[in-house]
């Protein structure tokens, strides 16, 4: 009779948030499910580490006591769900796994389908995809560090190809007052606030022939986005939603937000734009 496997699973959340903690749960339900119900497994335990950064292993406590059993020769399958949840720094990553595969421990990850053991040439794949990834997210972070610097010097020109709908750019690309089109913005706001449909606001200004900032037709996605903008008020704020791990998350606090006033010349006042904020709301 074949000697039975010692399995276990390794989960990772990165923030505390509700649904990061509903998701971990989950997981780890799921993994003890699939391990229980194969008889040829002995469950070992699922390993987990929450709200903490997956850029060095060695700050993951359960990561690092996995990997000191399967050092021991206690563990014979890791079990997780997809590659960036086992790590997020390649090289240290690679050295792991090329760790494991030596002394004979598979890891098996769900999303991707593949078992390191089975799988060479497809994990290889997936990891120079990481790296590229990892190079992306470097200069990414480079770009927002400069950003951020002039943010908080009160120093910033918005770098989008298209200006805020009733301002166009000037030589050094700020924010001046287009007075066509900020008249537009300024009855945007004062036909939603009186109560008026947004179907019919949209219907209006398409058939009126009025575009766009970008030159395209209006929808409900145009529409809030301008009813969104606090810029009109003449405030900025910068750094309300953040990327992670691939992924886009609004700002509760979790990161610095910047406040600029008098950012620009102001098209409504604070009240319609509060009025407009609680209507939407």
């Amino acid at each position: 009779m074949a000697e039975k496997l010692r399995v276990c699973a390794y989960c990772r959340v990165s923030t505390r948030q509700e649904k990061q903690e509903m998701s971990l749960s989950s997981q780890i339900q799921h993994f003890n499910e699939l391990i229980d119900a194969n008889p040829n497994y002995i469950n070992v335990g699922v390993y987990v580490d929450q709200g903490i950064s997956a850029r060095t292993q060695t700050k993951r406590q359960e990561f690092m006591r996995m990997i000191t059993e399967c050092r021991n020769r206690n563990i014979d399958i890791i079990y997780t769900k997809t590659v960036s949840r086992f790590g997020r720094n390649t090289m240290e990553m690679l050295r792991t796994i090329e760790e494991l595969t030596q002394i004979g421990v598979r890891i098996i990850f769900e999303v991707e389908e593949i078992d390191t053991l089975r799988d060479k040439n497809t994990l290889n794949r997936v990891m120079k995809s990481f790296m590229a990834e990892e190079e992306l997210n470097k200069d990414r972070d480079a770009t927002m560090f400069g950003i951020l610097r002039q943010i908080e010097r009160g120093n910033l020109c918005i770098p989008n190809k298209y200006p805020l709908l009733g301002y166009k750019y000037d030589k050094e690309r700020n924010l001046v007052i287009n007075p066509p089109m900020a008249k537009i913005v300024k009855e945007i706001f004062e036909r939603y606030i009186s109560g008026e449909r947004s179907i019919d606001i949209i219907n209006s200004l398409n058939e009126r022939g009025i575009t766009t900032s970008a030159g395209t037709k209006w929808t409900y996605c145009n529409l809030a986005y301008v009813l969104k903008q606090e810029k009109y008020t003449g405030t900025a704020y910068f750094q309300k939603s953040f990327s992670e791990h691939g992924r886009r998350y609004r700002n509760y606090g979790e990161k610095a937000m910047y406040v600029i006033e008098r950012f620009c010349p102001a098209i409504i006042t604070e009240e319609m734009f509060e009025q407009a904020k609680k209507r939407r709301e």
